[in-house]
């Protein structure tokens, strides 16, 4: 998935608040866990203050599908 045209938290934002019902689409589970953790390393996830983190949470949970406890578990 190419996703590279959102760098900011506010575009992410933005994007939650404009789609409905999205889901990724990508061909394996691995590819899938590899594609979470490069946003998660893009945003720098584990330096986030929390406000930013739960964006970050909605729009990998929006787009991959997971509920947000296999969401925790992954992180």
């Amino acid at each position: 998935m190419d996703d590279s045209n959102i760098d900011t938290f506010e575009e992410m934002e933005k994007f939650l608040e404009g789609t409905t019902q999205v889901t990724l689409e990508i061909g394996s589970i691995d590819e899938k866990y590899r594609w979470i953790k490069s946003v998660l390393i893009r945003f720098e996830y584990l330096m986030l203050p929390k406000k930013k983190k739960g964006v970050v949470l909605r729009y990998l949970r929006k787009l991959s599908g997971y509920s947000k406890a296999q969401m925790s578990r992954f992180i």
